[in-house]
């Protein structure tokens, strides 16, 4: 029984993604207010339902009443979250709000199955961030002076990465971090804002090919940092970020679209020059392989 649930779980939780996924695109092109509200509402419905869904079937494979712990923090946080927005940033686009609540769950969900203590340290990280998140519009807006420090944005981000590729030491196979006095600092998590910073200081008034391409190459050097450091994960973050920055600015479909197209072709090269990549990969096809001999 308990793995007919989990085989039958695979499905459901698939099935939730595709409907999320549609609806995301569905609530960008609806034009009426109260039908986006619906589709909102129906989106955060599945993202509780699939947290609940994955949850439960740890819960059912380990037993551990940590897992039901986690559970309930992440449905604070995510319902939390989505209180916070509505009551202080009503213009926020609550379509990426929605999507942003998806993914920090996807990572609860993986982290908790890895290891319920990092997933608990990761969920503080988290929600010092969000509270983060929340001041720093207040920030930008009462500073005026922020808007004038584009290129300072840069050199701190590219300056943070370096340090932690020369200085930092190696977890998994990658550079993530360093550590001081006992204190372990992940400084890339300040690269993303500084480099965001950055590319909206040099777009926000001029977004011509020429300060693309600007904004391009400073990104790149952030990225073949974290390449250097072996973080590809946030190496993709921080390419993501680029992407989501560069359409917003711009509205022209082919940036993003030579991006991905260029991002493809560097996770085939990622595979054959980083060892590490090909036992992950080689651990998906495992894990893969054995599922389907369990079900059959």
């Amino acid at each position: 029984m308990e793995n007919t649930i989990v085989q039958l779980s695979k499905y459901v939780i698939t099935f939730l993604m595709i409907c999320f996924t549609v609806q995301s695109f569905a609530a960008l092109k609806e034009r009426d207010e109260d039908e986006r509200h619906y589709i909102l509402m129906r989106q955060i419905i599945m993202i509780i339902l699939m947290n609940f869904i994955c949850f439960f079937v740890m819960f059912l494979q380990e037993g551990e009443v940590s897992t039901i712990q986690m559970f309930l923090l992440t449905m604070a946080y995510i319902l939390g979250v989505q209180i916070l927005y509505r009551l202080i940033y009503r213009k926020a686009s609550m379509i990426l709000v929605n999507n942003m609540c998806m993914l920090l769950s996807i990572s609860m969900i993986i982290l908790t199955r890895l290891s319920v203590s990092k997933a608990m340290s990761q969920y503080k990280i988290l929600a010092a961030s969000t509270l983060l998140c929340f001041i720093i519009p207040v920030i930008v807006r009462k500073g005026k002076f922020l808007k004038n420090l584009t290129w300072i944005y840069a050199v701190l981000g590219i300056a943070m990465l370096s340090v932690v590729m020369v200085l930092g030491f190696t977890s998994g196979g990658a550079k993530l971090s360093i550590e001081i006095h006992g204190i372990t600092f992940q400084l890339s998590e300040i690269a993303k804002i500084t480099l965001v910073f950055f590319m909206a200081g040099m777009l926000r008034e001029d977004n011509s090919f020429g300060n693309v391409v600007k904004a391009t190459v400073v990104a790149a050097v952030h990225v073949l940092i974290l390449v250097a450091s072996t973080d590809l994960g946030t190496a993709f973050v921080f390419f993501m970020a680029y992407v989501v920055v560069i359409y917003v600015a711009t509205r022209k479909a082919r940036y993003p679209l030579l991006g991905l197209a260029g991002m493809s072709a560097a996770c085939v090269v990622a595979y054959f020059l980083f060892s590490h990549v090909r036992n992950r990969v080689a651990l998906w096809q495992d894990r893969s392989e054995t599922g389907i001999s369990a079900a059959s």
